[in-house]
């Protein structure tokens, strides 16, 4: 295609005779020359951007020693930091048992004092102690002391339960309370407390003298007494504050994370309340903090993957003669299936379990009889459930 020149352009049949042609020749550059103060200031422009160069040069130079200190200051610290970390992870556990409150207190502890009180704080019914956190802080402290006996355990428990019983309490009351428990560290102290209770002595301790504290530097080795040790004041302590810890988690999610921040594993089987509140509490764990499930993991194996070691004998449990233990066995179960990887139920799972589940949907209760139903039904599906 040949290019047209503007000659050829001005007699186009499109064009011709729509163009107007001057014969005047106008002159109309199109750029006009620089004013003196124009030309003057576009030189200052120039030496002072030359300036500003050269500044930056000077400056790039000088800083380079100033650089070289910094990445040796930030490789000190950087050591120092490593140096740290090995400390840091030791002192964890202190910390974590400062967070909690579990700092154990082991001065001889008046016993029969704080009975007389707790008695008497019983008996009154008064709750404005318990709305106030250092007033609570100072009831609650028995159960930080390797001193304090069962019955003294006990009143605490039934002290700090009072709230929860009387009629008549207003909400605001028991808010204030609930906020002052989680503040405590009620619940913690609660599950540390049995702890204490159970703990028989430490092998580093001299004869005759006060087991160290929970958060002492020297290494030591606990040793818990054995069921037959335990007194029937005891059990009736322990009852007293599993029935308490197994409201609150189910009063409120913050309880139950503290509970899940300081679990110990219990294992007394022997009185059929403790068992059904610390069930009643796991299963609340799989329910509603799903990511805490390694803890039952750990409880179910005590603390290894070997199926030989597991601690839980759930056809006792489904075949318990109290009605309550056997309806949360089910539900335990139920969440355990449904939360735990598949494998890991299956080192627990036998035939004996699954008879004894589908034979309680036969149940004469209506409680057992829907709780082993909906288990079975959930439960079906599973590659473990038909294990030979």
């Amino acid at each position: 295609m040949k290019r047209m020149t503007w000659e050829e352009i001005l007699v186009h049949p499109f064009v011709k005779g729509h163009v107007l042609i001057s014969k005047s020749t106008v002159c109309n550059p199109l750029t006009r020359p620089l004013s003196a103060n124009t030309l003057q200031a576009k030189e200052q422009q120039r030496k002072d951007s030359v300036k500003n160069k050269h500044f930056k040069s000077n400056s790039s130079k000088s800083s380079e020693p100033n650089d070289l200190s910094h990445m040796s200051d930030h490789k000190k610290s950087s050591a120092s930091k490593n140096s740290k970390t090995s400390q840091n992870s030791s002192n964890f556990e202190a910390g974590l048992n400062e967070k909690l409150n579990f700092i154990e207190d082991n001065h001889p502890i008046e016993t029969d004092e704080w009975i007389v009180f707790f008695a008497k704080e019983v008996i009154d019914g008064d709750m404005t102690s318990l709305t106030q956190p250092s007033q609570t802080n100072i009831i609650v402290s028995p159960l930080r002391n390797s001193n304090a006996n069962s019955k003294v355990l006990s009143f605490v428990a039934r002290l700090l339960s009072i709230p929860f019983v009387v009629k008549g309490t207003s909400e605001d009351t028991l808010f204030q309370i609930k906020k002052v428990y989680l503040e405590v560290k009620l619940v913690p102290n609660l599950v540390y407390s049995s702890k204490l209770l159970l703990r028989g002595y430490r092998e580093d301790t001299p004869f005759g003298a006060s087991p160290s504290p929970v958060n002492s530097p020297v290494p030591s080795k606990e040793c818990y007494r054995a069921l037959s040790e335990l007194t029937e004041e005891d059990f009736q302590a322990l009852e007293y504050m599993f029935l308490l810890v197994s409201h609150l988690v189910h009063l409120d999610d913050r309880f139950l994370i503290q509970f899940c921040d300081a679990i110990v594993v219990l294992t007394q089987k022997k009185r059929v309340r403790i068992v059904c509140d610390v069930i009643a509490v796991l299963t609340h764990v799989l329910r509603k903090c799903p990511e805490n499930s390694e803890i039952i993991e750990k409880i179910l194996f005590n603390g290894s993957n070997n199926s030989e070691e597991k601690q839980i004998n759930f056809v006792d449990l489904l075949r318990h003669s109290s009605l309550l233990l056997k309806e949360r066995a089910c539900y335990f179960l139920l969440f355990i299936g449904k939360k735990l990887p598949e494998n890991t139920v299956g080192m627990i799972w036998s035939n004996d379990i699954r008879e004894t589940l589908e034979a309680l949907m036969y149940d004469s209760i209506d409680t057992v009889r829907n709780a082993a139903e909906v288990t079975v039904i959930e439960l079906k599906s599973k590659e473990y459930y038909l294990k030979s």
